[in-house]
């Protein structure tokens, strides 16, 4: 075979030609045709997943209409609620007249006064229990759930804040502070519960009186003490009794909280919330509309079919124009809402319509099951290329 020894022109090579061939072929990617596939796939699993994500969008807001609380719900209000509020947890609809003669509150005591906070006290024990005491404030009556608690005050630990620091570690069902003003500081204990069987009693074994501990009173923590009490009212002319201000086993499904004594009584309504109703309609309404104009569900005729559901629907203020969308007709809604209409018969007829709707619309809007055809790409070879978009 001959050689070429030269690449000049005596060689009868077309350099120029090769060169330029060679020059294009190392510009052009390796795998284009590959890639566009990729980006196709790439798009394709982009569109799947904002289609996921409206899908569950959708089935959500069909579910959350599913539940029968969300149509049983009510709502309270209140005709002063700086002395009432009302709370409703799916409540019966109804009035109620409250009335407000006391709130309940904790019991606070107090200490005399001494020249500052470092000031030192006695020495001994300090025992605290948790319990009522009698009208009079004369005897008490300790609580069993609630043992008798003490803490040691020692010669480097009496003084009011050491103290204070002592019950509040202790965790005795009181909280203690050290107030402070122009004329001294003073310990203040406060029960951590309200109610009349929250009170306490305070009693001290002093190993070493001496002029700087309390005299009895003092010790007793019976000076300057507010006592604790319960709150009471009326609901409908039926007397309550509550260790707390939040009356919650009054009436079923329903609590009250009272912020004030009343001057006359409140007049609290529970009706139908349908505000949530109809939020929960249009959230449903929007989503549907959403997902339709994706292309799914696939199939809404049924939808639009004349049938008992559809008149039932569109009593209501439902209807789907032709391009498949669900209209809402507000008016024709929030009448059906609050008074529900002949061909209905009652609100709970009317969630059961809705929910056919739901159940019919959710049931067409199902993605498709494994290996279907989606957009040319079944789900096993979408699987596949995900796969292989992580590896690389």
């Amino acid at each position: 075979m001959a050689s070429i020894s030269s690449v000049g022109p005596s060689s009868g090579l077309d350099v120029n030609s090769i060169v330029t061939a060679t020059q294009g072929t190392a510009s052009r990617p390796p795998f284009d045709h590959q890639l566009s596939e990729a980006d196709a796939h790439q798009a394709q699993l982009s569109s799947l997943g904002k289609l996921h994500s409206t899908l569950s969008t959708f089935l959500d807001a069909a579910d959350k209409l599913s539940q029968p609380h969300a149509w049983a719900g009510t709502h309270a209000t209140s005709s002063d609620p700086a002395t009432v509020t009302a709370l409703s947890h799916n409540a019966a609809a109804a009035n109620y007249s409250v009335a407000v003669h006391s709130l309940a509150s904790a019991q606070t005591s107090s200490t005399g006064t001494y020249p500052d906070a470092d000031s030192s006290t006695g020495v001994g024990t300090l025992h605290i229990e948790i319990g009522a005491w009698s009208a009079s404030q004369a005897t008490f009556t300790n609580n069993p759930n609630w043992p008798k608690s003490s803490i040691v005050v020692g010669p480097h630990d009496n003084s009011l804040e050491r103290i204070r620091d002592k019950i509040n570690a202790a965790g005795m069902g009181v909280v203690a502070t050290v107030i402070s003003d122009a004329t001294g500081s003073r310990l203040v204990l406060r029960s951590t519960s309200t109610g009349a069987d929250n009170g306490f009693k305070v009693s001290t074994d002093a190993d070493q009186p001496d002029t700087q501990t309390p005299d009895a009173n003092q010790a007793g923590m019976r000076i300057d003490t507010q006592a604790a009490t319960d709150a009471t009212g009326t609901v409908n002319g039926v007397a309550i009794q509550s260790s707390t201000n939040t009356i919650d086993k009054a009436v079923d499904g329903l609590t009250f909280q009272f912020n004030k004594v009343s001057d006359s009584p409140v007049h609290i309504a529970v009706a139908s919330d349908t505000e949530h109703i109809k939020k929960a309609i249009h959230d449903f309404a929007r989503s549907y509309n959403t997902l339709n104009a994706m292309g799914q569900p696939a199939e809404t005729s049924t939808a639009l079919q004349p049938s008992p559901l559809s008149k039932s629907l569109a009593e209501i203020g439902l209807s789907f124009g032709a391009n498949g969308a669900m209209n809402i007709d507000d008016t024709r809604l929030a009448s059906a809402l609050s008074e529900p209409p002949a061909g209905i018969g009652a609100l709970s007829s009317l969630a059961q319509h809705f929910g056919q709707l739901v159940n019919q619309l959710a049931r067409d809007a199902q993605p498709s099951p494994p290996g279907a055809d989606m957009g040319g790409y079944t789900t096993r070879q979408l699987s596949q290329y995900r796969t292989l978009e992580n590896s690389g």
